[in-house]
């Protein structure tokens, strides 16, 4: 018991560091001003989706701003910032996953894209070398058929690429028709928001 007395008199002789010896009720005011103006600054008063199109990691730290101001006394107090704080959590992290999915597409469509060309291309090479006329028919006869059947395997690779551009093509019109919606959910949400 008088470890116990002892200690507690101790910690009264030694204040916590980082702690103001009064509680300072301003200092929590001006706190949660700062969030409201870190809201309006990075959120509300910019375009998002374009902030978001040229870096998706600043989402992270738009979340972490959000959480924060999500459990101050603010949102307690304002109902329609706590509505908005609620459901923009969820979207904004929709946004950037979709936003990363687009990303991902564009650069497999251009992947694609380049591969239906070069194989195109040795089609188009292929076909015209088994077409051309060579001197020694019987040798000619055998390196056109083997030119003719390399011609037709690109050929249907081509084929093939284009289906999966195409597929790709579709998925990426997708991905923007939700992101649309996004955008729409978030002005409307950022209309309901007074602050």
């Amino acid at each position: 018991m008088l470890k116990f007395i002892a200690m507690s008199q101790t910690h009264s002789f030694f204040p916590s560091l980082g702690y103001p010896k009064k509680f300072n009720l301003n200092y929590f005011h001006s706190a949660q001003e700062d969030l409201i103006r870190q809201l309006r600054d990075k959120i509300l008063n910019v375009d998002l989706f374009q902030m978001l199109r040229k870096n998706i990691d600043h989402s992270s730290s738009l979340i972490i701003l959000v959480k924060t101001l999500n459990n101050s006394q603010e949102s307690a107090a304002n109902a329609s910032l706590l509505v908005f704080l609620v459901e923009f959590v969820p979207l904004l992290e929709q946004i950037s996953q979709l936003l990363l999915d687009k990303r991902h597409l564009v650069e497999e469509l251009k992947e694609r894209r380049g591969l239906q060309q070069h194989n195109f291309d040795e089609y188009v090479t292929l076909k015209l070398e088994s077409l051309s006329f060579n001197l020694q028919v019987h040798e000619a006869n055998g390196m056109m058929r083997s030119k003719a059947y390399k011609a037709i395997e690109h050929q249907e690779r081509v084929v093939t690429l284009g289906k999966l551009i195409e597929s790709l093509v579709l998925e990426e019109e997708f991905v923007d028709l939700k992101l649309d919606i996004c955008e729409s959910l978030y002005e409307k949400l950022k209309a309901n928001l007074s602050i």
